[in-house]
C-alpha cells in the first residue's frame, strides 16, 4: 500500500499508469536508463558542492566534484541498462563536460542556504503524505531545481513542471512565505553542454 506520493510517482502516473503500477505497487525492479544514471551523478555531484558550500561560501575545485560525479557513475552505472550500442564511457565523458560548463559558470553565482531540503506535506482527510527534497535553496529565498536533458525544454513546459510547482508548495507550508523565485537550470546534453536557467 501507497503512504506516501512524491513528483516522481505523480510524473510516472501521468505518463503511464501501468508503469506506474508495475514500479510503485507490484514493486518490479527496473534498471535506470542511462540518462537517469547520468542526471542522478551529475545531481550529486552538484550537491556535494553546494552542501558543503553552505558553511564554507566557497565552491571546491572542479576536480573534486568531477571527482565526486565518477564516483557515483561507477557505482550507479553497474545497475544501468545501457542501449544496444551505446557507450557507458562516452555517457560518462558527457557529464564531466557539463559539469566542466556547469561548475566554473553557474556555481559561483549560487550561495546555498539549504540543500536536498527534506518535507512532508499532510493533507486534511488524505490518507497519505506528499514527500520530497528542494534541490537548493539559495540566500536570497530562491529556489533552484537541476535538470539534465537532450532538449532545452520549452517555456510552457518550465511554467508547468510539477518539480517547481511541488518545491513553492513545499516551501509555502514549511517557512510559511512564498519563496522570492524559481529557477529551472538545465545542462542541455549538446555536443558542446550548455546550461540554461
Amino acid at each position: 500500500m501507497i503512504n506516501h506520493l512524491s513528483v516522481s510517482q505523480v510524473k510516472l502516473y501521468l505518463l503511464c499508469p501501468l508503469k506506474y503500477f508495475y514500479r510503485y505497487i507490484a514493486r518490479l525492479p527496473a534498471p535506470p536508463p542511462s540518462e537517469v544514471t547520468l542526471g542522478r551523478s551529475i545531481h550529486a555531484a552538484l550537491e556535494t558542492n553546494f552542501r558543503q558550500k553552505v558553511a564554507s561560501q566557497q565552491d571546491l575545485p572542479l576536480a573534486h566534484v568531477t571527482d565526486a560525479f565518477s564516483d557515483i557513475w561507477e557505482q550507479e552505472a553497474k545497475e544501468t541498462a545501457f542501449d544496444e550500442g551505446e557507450k557507458p564511457g562516452q555517457s560518462k565523458d558527457e557529464g564531466i563536460k557539463i559539469l566542466g560548463v556547469y561548475h566554473p559558470t553557474v556555481s559561483p553565482t549560487i550561495q546555498p542556504k539549504a540543500v536536498e531540503q527534506p518535507f512532508e506535506l499532510t493533507f486534511a482527510n488524505v490518507p497519505y503524505t506528499f514527500k520530497g527534497k528542494i534541490d537548493l535553496e539559495d540566500v536570497q529565498d530562491r529556489i533552484i531545481d537541476h535538470k539534465t536533458t537532450k532538449r532545452a525544454p520549452t517555456s510552457e513546459q518550465v511554467k508547468q513542471d510539477l518539480q517547481l510547482t511541488a518545491y513553492s508548495m513545499a516551501h509555502q507550508v514549511t517557512q510559511g512565505q512564498p519563496e522570492s523565485s524559481l529557477r529551472l537550470d538545465v545542462a542541455v546534453r549538446t555536443k558542446t553542454p550548455k546550461i540554461l536557467h
